[in-house]
């Protein structure tokens, strides 16, 4: 396995159960100086060793890949537009125009997230890295010939430089070790 520090962060080069091992390793440093909870959504997301990159991983880079707002089932969308007549019907046309609009964007949004979904996961995933955002966390992963590389970008500064320092010394001391 082959570690190498980034500008953001840090790169892994190795086998699945390598670049698993070492993902998770990063992950504990992060939680270590985060705080558990600003770092669940990549502990959530990052690969294990006994998943597959192009199921389980790819399955839920591509659910994250989806605009993240909140799901609106069709009785509620049914439900919006009747009130929204109704308002327009008893003379409150503004309000039944804003229910109206409401509810005209929350169909476009569950149309596109189909779509978002349908073109992430059947074109784009074919071609480039499984990417993961958040606040604190972007990471992605591949597969290159027989190894795979996965890189963790650590956006805050403090908390990047210890990260690193940490997780690129203990190989060292190791090594110096042997």
């Amino acid at each position: 396995m082959k570690k190498e520090e980034t500008l953001l962060g840090i790169k892994i080069h190795g086998k699945w159960h390598e670049v698993t091992a070492e993902s998770e390793r990063i992950c504990d440093t992060l939680k270590k100086h985060l705080g558990e909870d600003r770092v669940k959504e990549f502990d959530e997301w990052r690969p294990q060793e006994d998943e597959e990159i192009d199921s389980e991983v790819k399955e839920r880079t591509i659910k994250k890949a989806q605009i993240d707002k909140d799901d609106i089932e069709e009785e509620g969308v049914v439900k919006e537009t009747k009130e929204g007549i109704e308002e327009i019907k008893g003379g409150r046309t503004r309000k039944g125009f804003r229910k109206l609009f409401k509810c005209i964007k929350s169909t476009l949004r569950t149309s596109f997230r189909f779509f978002e979904r349908l073109i992430y996961g059947k074109i784009i995933s074919k071609f480039n890295p499984l990417f993961f955002e958040c606040e604190e966390v972007d990471s992605s992963i591949e597969k290159k010939g027989d190894e795979y590389v996965m890189e963790i970008e650590i956006n805050n500064d403090e908390v990047r430089e210890k990260t690193k320092e940490e997780v690129m010394d203990s190989d060292r001391d190791s090594k110096e070790k042997s």
